[in-house]
């Protein structure tokens, strides 16, 4: 059970919760002289949405009932698995290098704004490079590198991550990263997860050093990352060297995954119900 959140009841009589399902568990709360409920959400492994409810039945009369129905997100996205850290931005994170089998590997490395990964050969190259002339043809924010067109992050069509999962995916933002950095703790297996959380945790390949792309130029020539060097900061890399990739993306409103994201409440009888410290646990 990796969720808690709560409902308040109010009733002139006395009810009890029908719960018959395998992943929630609803169940009075001491507090409040016992108007509270408590639901407790498993971990959607699953690659699909899927439904839950429980009902509320007074003792007096079993035909005063409310059926409680909860709608969960699915843990993937367009086929890829992500954690939500419970960040202030909503942004969601990949739970593997783009490219990678499992959480160990590294995956793919590409070049800044290359949606192809690149071989670690030493022949560093990239399309907006030209080595003749020393010059870029896109992204340039100084005349000595080319001609400005100041954009400084990257287009959908040259972020790899957006290319390649589809969907709302794409590489994270300097202020993502920064984000993580503040948010997020680091143990002794390099497993990083928020302060005061949802027990949601994000790993990233054991190595003394690893670097990660993000969509943000620093200068022309190079480019943010998120760095992995006991703990997360950010630092920069030259956009024809070869980075990983750990992607995000997020949904059009904010969620707390996993989420009561909808509850459809079918009000009967005198039983009455209302979400329960909504700011907190419900947005």
């Amino acid at each position: 059970m990796n969720n808690k959140s709560y409902l308040y009841v109010d009733s002139d009589a006395d009810w009890f919760i029908e719960n018959n399902n395998d992943w929630i568990q609803a169940s009075r709360f001491p507090d409040n002289n016992g108007h509270i409920i408590q639901i407790q959400v498993e971990n959607n492994t699953i690659k699909n949405d899927r439904n839950a409810s429980f009902s509320l039945v007074s003792e007096k009369n079993s035909k005063i009932k409310v059926d409680i129905i909860i709608k969960q997100r699915s843990k993937y996205y367009f086929g890829e698995e992500y954690t939500d850290l419970g960040l202030p931005s909503g942004t969601m994170w990949a739970v593997k290098n783009l490219g990678a089998n499992n959480i160990s590997n590294y995956g793919w490395e590409f070049g800044w704004g290359e949606i192809e990964p690149k071989e670690n050969d030493g022949n560093y190259d990239n399309r907006f490079f030209d080595k003749n002339t020393r010059q870029f043809s896109k992204y340039v924010l100084d005349e000595e590198s080319g001609r400005v067109d100041s954009l400084e992050f990257l287009d959908a069509i040259d972020d790899a991550a957006s290319q390649l999962l589809g969907g709302k995916w794409r590489i994270p933002t300097k202020e993502e990263v920064l984000e993580l950095k503040e948010y997020v703790i680091k143990d002794k297996n390099s497993v990083y997860y928020k302060f005061d959380s949802n027990e949601e945790s994000i790993i990233f390949p054991t190595s003394a050093y690893s670097s990660y792309w993000t969509n943000t130029l620093y200068k022309t020539d190079r480019a943010y990352t998120l760095q992995i060097v006991n703990g997360i900061s950010l630092y920069y890399e030259y956009r024809i060297n070869r980075v990983y990739i750990r992607p995000v993306f997020r949904f059009e409103k904010k969620i707390i995954w996993p989420t009561l994201e909808e509850i459809e409440r079918v009000q009967d009888g005198n039983i009455k119900i209302e979400n329960y410290e909504e700011d907190e646990n419900w947005n």
